[in-house]
């Protein structure tokens, strides 16, 4: 007899293979990561990159003469200080990976610290707003160049009772004339900017100089800072932390009104130097993330000034 046909097996459905996604694929930031080194973008130093991306800073610091002042009412000697909170929003758009548009917002304001300044000098408010195209210039490897323009408007008050009282002194009656004294300066920023990373070292320089369109009340700024960044998270990944430090020279050239101020005194107005060093300490896990804290110190001969900052970056 014939052998019965065998059975024709129906094969098992196979489960399809699981791949597990690279976050990174779909993680904003890669556009800040040269030479395998991911930057910290910096506080004051103009960086060179093209990012989807927003920023916020909270700071609160402390100001005081380094030498006893005589105080022009009662004639005794005190401290000049004041309290200071900086408040920074930013936010960056790139258009075809070679243009981005940059929006800043940033506001100080400081208050006295004591009785004798606060008579002299109760507040100062100075909210400052710039906004421009950068454009990447140049990419070679792990380094980049890029350029831009900014146009910045900035408001200076200041809130002096002491002014209000000499005035009423010299007129005769009350009055609140002279106890808020406004500014307001206007700036194109042309700049430059550039970085190369190595690894877990990255270096960024950037040259600014801000022309002033309206001398009478602002002179010419110029700004050249560089800020070093070092990621132990290209060392091991068990690790990631970066830290940055920053250097930053402002040069402010008298305005006209100074000159003619100095010049009624028989003086000569001088150029004024502000430099600026900042250390900080920052989480490098996620490509898309900035966090960290700040702490800055002005290098005054006069005063004593520091601040330390909370920042906050995150990248689309």
């Amino acid at each position: 007899a014939p052998a019965p046909e065998a059975e024709a097996s129906v094969p098992e459905p196979v489960a399809a293979p699981v791949v597990e996604r690279d976050p990174s694929e779909v993680m904003g930031g890669a556009e800040r990561e040269l030479g395998e080194h991911r930057f910290i973008l910096p506080a004051d130093v103009e960086h060179a990159f093209m990012t989807d991306s927003f920023s916020f800073d909270q700071g609160f610091g402390a100001l005081a003469s380094k030498e006893k002042l005589e105080h022009p009412f009662t004639g005794d000697e005190f401290t000049l200080s004041a309290f200071v909170l900086r408040e920074r929003i930013g936010a960056q758009a790139a258009l075809f990976d070679r243009v981005a548009l940059d929006l800043r917002i940033d506001a100080l304001v400081a208050v006295g610290g004591n009785v004798e300044t606060a008579v002299l000098l109760a507040g100062i408010a100075q909210p400052d707003a710039s906004i421009g195209p950068k454009v990447r210039l140049l990419t070679v490897g792990p380094a980049q160049i890029t350029g831009g323009v900014y146009y910045r408007y900035r408001k200076v008050l200041i809130v002096s009772p002491a002014n209000a009282i000499q005035t009423a002194m010299d007129q005769g009656e009350f009055t609140t004339k002279g106890l808020v004294d406004e500014q307001n300066e206007k700036f194109a920023d042309p700049l430059v900017a550039g970085a190369v990373g190595w690894g877990p070292i990255g270096l960024q320089l950037a040259l600014k100089y801000g022309v002033s369109l309206d001398k009478k009340v602002a002179g010419n700024v110029m700004a050249v800072g560089t800020a070093l960044s070092l990621d132990a998270r290209n060392v091991t990944s068990k690790f990631p932390l970066a830290l940055s430090f920053e250097y930053l020279l402002e040069t402010t050239q008298p305005s006209e009104d100074e000159k003619d101020a100095a010049e009624e005194a028989d003086e000569k107005a001088e150029a004024a130097d502000v430099k600026t060093i900042t250390a900080g300490v920052f989480y490098s896990g996620r490509r898309d993330l900035q966090l960290g804290m700040r702490y800055s110190k002005m290098l005054d001969p006069n005063f004593d000034f520091w601040f330390a900052t909370l920042n906050l970056g995150y990248f689309f």
